[in-house]
């Protein structure tokens, strides 16, 4: 049998990556068989099924706690959850058990839904008009329903409410059309989206929304017919580096964006005359600007860019917390020598069941020479180095010595590293003092050339200032020399990094040596959730623990 067009088929991941999932019974188990042998799954692939990024099509649903919502086709895992946190009540059903019992192992218990194995060819085993909402993807429907994909289409639209919406993610035609035929062309070109196909089987009042540069890595997502604007007149919205997206620039300004987009989502009516609201587009809605711009972040939230506030919407319960805790720490932040680089007018705000936290709309510097990396050993250097205390003084060691750090550092390898710290450098005296927590050049925008910081959703009051030099200086390099995480660690403890910023860390050492000072880092970084990792960023945990063998073996414990 041909696996990828074999309905159970995971085709998303190697074989063996399958295999481990359906062999696993909770998801303790599951992250630490694919830390200890990965089954073949990529860097990447681990990102496009496990990223809470994947949840996106939580925020196309309308603004309705309670709703009934079918996802059909699982796809990433953390959709399920993101749907859950809008307050919604989940059935999950797919055609291949596999994918189906991962998105369950993640899922719960933060998802309290129902789930359910499809037998291709049969009809979905749902009542009629069981659900409000249906979240499914045309590629997948129609790998499964092998040609008869309007059949399916017919049976979502018999299980939909009156007014039920379809949620459908559709890729562009057009990118096969040497598989196409001269009539399928014809029809593309009409419609990238496969419109005759949803109004073959009875859906209407269609919008149409693109994510850029596709669902799976979108940077920003926007309606169809304002997609010239955003490509039009943000350069930060592109690559300029690349020829080809720049071409793609140039296409869509004139009004091409449709033929040469990768993916869309469809949203769809069964019945009903609303104008297909999703639940962003009543946060920043003004009259110039009727829908706010999606935007991706990083984690678990979407941005929202309107014309006045910048928001960001949490896909999980785990984010809504983490965002609420960055306006907190925002403010307390302006109390320290951070001030002049924080931004104000924080708020969080109930919208519809879910905490949304906004700022005022500023209006960065996109264009021009500003050195972000400048910009953080600009701001370093100025936070004071002159007060002293212990290790065991710091909020990292709190963190440290737990019960959550001790299940973290068992988690990523590290709990002989863990003990050893413990024992032997509580007593250490070093600068200590406010810090960031996540301090790089991504961290910072610029407006009117003056660096701001954002995401300080990990700041601590009282800490080893090396903490986020050391950090600052890790990245850079990666982002310099295209290493990994665990060999700038090296880098840094055998002493071969230079320059101002090395520099920097050097004097904030007080006691430590830089291999200390680099084990310490690692320790940080592995307990600086407040969640589970293995839960909540699983696909972070490889680097983490890669670093923990290595210091293992270095030290000898």
């Amino acid at each position: 049998m041909d696996t990828a067009r074999n309905p159970a088929t995971w085709t998303d991941v190697p074989l063996a990556f399958a295999d481990q999932v359906l062999q696993a019974h909770d998801q303790d188990e599951l992250i630490v068989e694919i830390l200890r042998r990965p089954g073949g799954l990529t860097a990447k692939q681990q990102h496009a099924v496990m990223h809470p990024s994947g949840g996106v099509a939580a925020i196309l649903m309308p603004p309705r706690p309670g709703q009934r919502v079918l996802i059909l086709g699982v796809g990433n895992s953390t959709l399920p959850i993101a749907v859950a946190s809008f307050g919604a009540i989940v059935t999950c059903a797919d055609w291949s058990a596999a994918r189906l019992h991962f998105a369950r192992l993640l899922g719960e218990p933060l998802v309290q839904g129902s789930w359910h194995a499809l037998d291709a060819g049969a009809d979905l085993p749902f009542d009629d008009r069981s659900f409000d909402v249906v979240i499914a993807d045309l590629d997948e429907l129609q790998r499964v329903a092998d040609g008869a994909v309007s059949e399916i289409l017919a049976d979502v639209r018999r299980v939909l409410a009156r007014e039920g919406r379809l949620v459908l993610s559709v890729s562009n035609r057009l990118r096969r059309w040497r598989s196409i035929g001269v009539t399928g062309i014809a029809r593309a070109i009409r419609s990238p989206w496969s419109a005759e196909i949803l109004s073959g089987a009875g859906f209407g009042g269609r919008r149409v929304l693109v994510p850029y540069p596709n669902q799976r890595n979108w940077k920003w997502m926007t309606p169809l017919d304002r997609l010239r604007e955003p490509i039009g007149e943000r350069a930060d919205l592109v690559d300029k580096r690349s020829t080809m997206i720049r071409l793609w620039k140039g296409l869509a300004r004139l009004g091409l964006g449709r033929w040469i987009s990768e993916d869309f989502f469809v949203l769809a009516h069964v019945d009903g005359d609303d104008e297909l609201a999703i639940f962003t587009d009543t946060l920043d809605a003004t009259a110039g600007e009727p829908s706010p711009r999606l935007r991706s972040l990083t984690d678990a939230r979407v941005a929202v860019v309107g014309q006045q506030r910048f928001a960001k919407v949490p896909l999980s319960a785990f984010q809504q917390a983490a965002l609420v805790d960055e306006v907190h720490k925002t403010e307390l932040a302006r109390n320290t020598p951070f001030a002049a680089y924080t931004l104000t007018g924080g708020r969080v705000r109930d919208h519809h069941g879910v905490a949304v936290t906004d700022f005022p709309f500023v209006d960065a510097d996109i264009e021009g020479d500003n050195d972000p990396e400048a910009a953080v050993l600009q701001i370093l250097a100025e936070i004071p180095a002159d007060h002293t205390a212990t290790l065991a003084d710091t909020t990292f060691w709190s963190r440290l010595t737990s019960d959550h750090g001790e299940s973290e550092c068992a988690t990523a390898g590290a709990t002989g590293l863990r003990a050893h710290v413990i024992e032997l450098h509580g007593a250490s005296r070093l600068p200590i003092g406010p810090t960031h927590g996540d301090l790089h050049p991504g961290n910072v925008m610029f407006v009117d050339r003056r660096p701001l910081l954002v995401d300080w959703n990990r700041f601590e009051l009282a800490n080893p200032l090396f903490l986020d030099s050391l950090y600052a200086l890790v990245l850079e390099r990666q982002q310099r020399h295209g290493t990994r995480f665990v060999e700038e660690l090296v880098a840094y403890a055998d002493g071969v990094t230079s320059g101002p910023l090395s520099e920097l860390v050097d004097r904030t050492l007080g006691d430590l040596t830089g291999e200390q000072a680099s084990l310490i880092l690692l320790l940080d970084r592995t307990v600086s959730y407040s969640e589970s990792r293995g839960r909540f960023t699983p696909w972070m945990l490889s680097r983490l623990t890669a670093a923990a063998t290595t210091f293992a073996e270095r030290l000898e414990v």
